[in-house]
């Protein structure tokens, strides 16, 4: 393992060009499809409705339960608000990939695989896109990591099936 430092100093590199290939001609992107699902049951839902009913079009129950007690709060989505969170945590995929498994796979394939997730196709179009996928990615990064960390701590006792 190398300094911490000069770890996190690399891992910027990769992290940046990750940020610059989602946001690469956002703003040209135009919100459609099943990405207004989540704004549409935001404006004509009531809260308790959006948080528990499962419709038959998606809607992102915590995305748009979030968009609508923003909205209820007086706030206006725009546009490049409503892509934040999922852009956001494309982004943190980054950084959040490379830090989970650094402690079993090293500095430098930790790197490579920042690497790999920053210029993933998929994973580059879950995050310009408003729907949950880009949020399950990192969701899913951290949980494999604790997983890691629980399977690593784990020691069966004399009562565990073998």
């Amino acid at each position: 393992m190398t300094s911490g430092r000069t770890f996190f100093l690399a891992l910027a590199l990769p992290t940046l060009f990750g940020a610059a290939l989602r946001l690469w001609h956002l703003g040209g992107q135009v919100l459609g499809g099943d990405e207004l699902h989540a704004l549409r049951a935001a404006l004509t839902g009531r809260l308790p409705g959006l948080l528990f009913e499962y419709r038959s079009v998606d809607p992102c129950l915590p995305l748009s339960s979030g968009i609508h007690a923003l909205m209820s709060l007086g706030w206006r989505p725009g546009e490049l608000a409503l892509r934040a969170p999922i852009l956001l945590g494309g982004v943190a995929t980054v950084p959040l990939a490379a830090l989970a498994f650094r402690r079993w796979i090293g500095d430098r394939r930790s790197l490579l695989l920042a690497w790999l997730v920053a210029i993933s196709p998929m994973l580059v179009l879950y995050s310009r896109i408003v729907r949950p996928y880009g949020l399950v990615v990192p969701a899913m990064v951290v949980a494999l990591g604790a997983f890691f960390a629980w399977l690593e701590s784990f020691r069966p006792t004399a009562g565990d099936a073998p």
